[in-house]
């Protein structure tokens, strides 16, 4: 997945912003929480459930996140082994995850859950 589709992806995503931060990454928001940072390498990062970060982890490409793999977040590089769909299924979990923890009023205004 190129810079291009994962940036179309996460914006079509409801109440989904975009902004750079740290000079050159590509962050998606929701509601002010980050659910996935692209690199300019063309890695992106991304919150997972602690089954699937282990899972995930396993896999070719895929590396727990600097500062972050505590809270379960990996980064997943140009040559990791996964298929378009199923990096599109794992930047949904993040994005649920994360918003699943916004507080309500947060919700009702960005017309999520």
């Amino acid at each position: 997945m190129n810079t291009d589709q994962l940036r179309a992806f996460c914006l079509a995503m409801p109440g989904c912003a975009e902004e750079i931060k740290w000079d050159d990454h590509l962050c998606f928001t929701i509601g002010g929480k980050m659910f996935c940072v692209s690199g300019p390498d063309g890695t992106f990062t991304i919150k997972l459930t602690a089954e699937e970060f282990d899972l995930r982890t396993e896999q070719q490409g895929i590396t727990p996140a600097a500062y972050m793999a505590r809270n379960k977040w990996v980064t997943i590089s140009q040559n990791a082994t996964l298929k378009r769909v199923v990096a599109e299924q794992l930047i949904t979990l993040s994005y649920r995850l994360v918003s699943n923890g916004l507080p309500r009023k947060i919700k009702r205004e960005l017309n999520i859950n």
